[in-house]
């Protein structure tokens, strides 16, 4: 238990003092060591004789047994905890117990902790609003992704950054190296951190006049900020002040999209594909969908491609990391030139109504090209997963696009601060490696868990796709 001794064990119950019921069924062997351990967390002693004698000689699992005890506690770990601090939460009437075991707090009223912690919050981004910033924004997520950013329709603009002597340089790289290393002391972690700022340099004025930020706290409890965004309604205005850039992108609400049109167009594809796949499995949709529209109910909505010869679901990247149903992909052979076409009609027909029915189905799927309202019902009845079919790559996406918006996807993916040796060590790196080192986060579980991935970080990249895409 713990690695810890029998002895260790029951002289720490003692300290605990649970009720002498507990220490009886630990001695008669009807609960385990750990079992004892766990009851340690409760000093209601009706309810602890309640889970006991639901426990008894049942082998259940300490977490299990912790729950029942404290069903709504928190440990001093969570993010929450950490950013407000055991002892406001205490000043604050909050409740503690701890588990003589684990060596934790457990923090007993969880809504004085999320009051506490939405206030301290709410203050951090009043700060940093007071600091010149037009807007701050509170969140209550651990991490802020690009694609909250989209769903938000916020643009970015970017700190005007400063430049490092050669002296400076070399100092950086040094430092950079020691702490990757983990061998620079305070001192050295200090003056990378003042290096790192002039780097990453400072927002002007004029740029926070026209934009905010948004104020987060971290899994680590540490507040983290996304500064440089422009609200919709203030884009004309910081367009016109000269601090955003207008974008000719269709659909982009940053300054400048690091989507190419030429990777757009394949990515487009790409969704396209993604959908006609998960489609094939519900061939009573797409009759649906072809009826739909040959109806004329549909009006200028259309499902299918009925009106061109094919619609594109393959990039030009030649389907790396990219795989479809092969009834997507395998071609129909045309008729001879001069072919007697009554005959092979006949022999068409001739192989039966299974056969005409997934010939429809098929070729229904690769038509599919549904408007943006059609195309939310359909993916929420099949269940459409890009990431299914697409796994971005060095050759398909990272090497198509630019090295700062590769050092923001890696710092994002990774939950990583950005002056994080990890994150500063991989801006240095050339594009091309920069491109290489993000495909291999993509890659199969057996790389994902020689990179040490954490279960969040992993999940995250499994659900990755590019802007525009979701």
């Amino acid at each position: 238990m713990y690695g810890a001794t029998e002895a260790h064990v029951y002289r720490r119950l003692a300290l605990a003092n649970p009720p002498n019921p507990v220490i009886d069924a630990l001695r008669n062997g009807e609960i385990s060591l750990s079992n004892a351990a766990a009851f340690s967390i409760s000093d209601d002693e009706k309810l602890t004789l309640e889970i006991l004698e639901n426990v008894r000689g049942q082998g259940e699992s300490d977490h299990r047994i912790k729950k029942m005890l404290k069903p709504d506690a928190v440990k001093d770990s969570d993010r929450r905890a950490v950013f407000v601090g055991l002892d406001a939460y205490r000043a604050a009437g909050g409740r503690t117990g701890s588990d003589l075991f684990a060596e934790e707090v457990l923090i007993d009223d969880p809504a004085i902790l999320d009051a506490l912690f939405g206030k301290k919050l709410e203050d951090a981004a009043a700060t940093l609003q007071a600091e010149g910033w037009k807007w701050a924004e509170a969140i209550g997520d651990s991490y802020i992704g690009w694609y909250q950013i989209e769903e938000m329709k916020l643009s970015r603009i970017y700190a005007e950054g400063g430049t490092l002597s050669n002296d400076q340089s070399e100092d950086y790289d040094t430092l950079s190296e020691q702490a990757e290393q983990d061998v620079l002391n305070d001192e050295g972690h200090a003056q990378l951190a003042a290096l790192q700022a002039i780097l990453d340099g400072s927002f002007t004025e004029d740029q926070k006049a026209h934009a905010g930020v948004l104020v987060y706290i971290d899994t680590h409890g540490a507040v983290q900020v996304e500064a440089g965004l422009v609200k919709g309604t203030d884009k004309k205005a910081a367009i016109d002040a000269g601090v955003l850039e207008k974008s000719n992108h269709v659909g982009s609400t940053g300054t400048k999209s690091p989507i190419s049109q030429k990777l757009a167009m394949d990515l487009g594809r790409i969704a396209t594909g993604a959908r006609q796949d998960a489609i094939l499995g519900d061939p009573d949709l797409l009759l649906a969908l072809f009826a739909f529209q040959l109806s004329g109910k549909s009006g200028y909505t259309s499902a299918f491609g009925l009106r061109k010869d094919d619609v594109p679901n393959v990039p030009s990247t030649a389907m790396s990391g990219y795989t479809l149903d092969e009834r997507l992909t395998k071609p129909t052979p045309s008729a001879k030139y001069g072919s007697d076409m009554a005959r092979v009609f006949r022999a068409y027909k001739a192989k039966g109504p299974e056969f005409i029915m997934d010939e429809i189905i098929r070729h229904l799927a690769s038509l599919l090209t549904v408007d943006t309202d059609l195309a939310e019902v359909i993916d929420k009845a099949v269940e459409t997963n890009i990431r299914d079919n697409f796994t971005p790559n060095a050759e398909n996406f990272f090497g198509r696009v630019g090295g700062p918006y590769l050092i923001q996807q890696w710092r994002d993916l990774l939950d990583l601060k950005k002056d994080h040796p990890t994150v500063t060590t991989f801006a240095k790196l050339k594009k091309s490696e920069k491109a290489d080192k993000m495909a291999v986060l993509f890659g199969d579980g057996e790389a994902q868990e020689t990179q040490g991935l954490t279960e969040a970080q992993i999940a995250r990249i499994a659900a990755w796709v590019p802007e525009g895409m979701a």
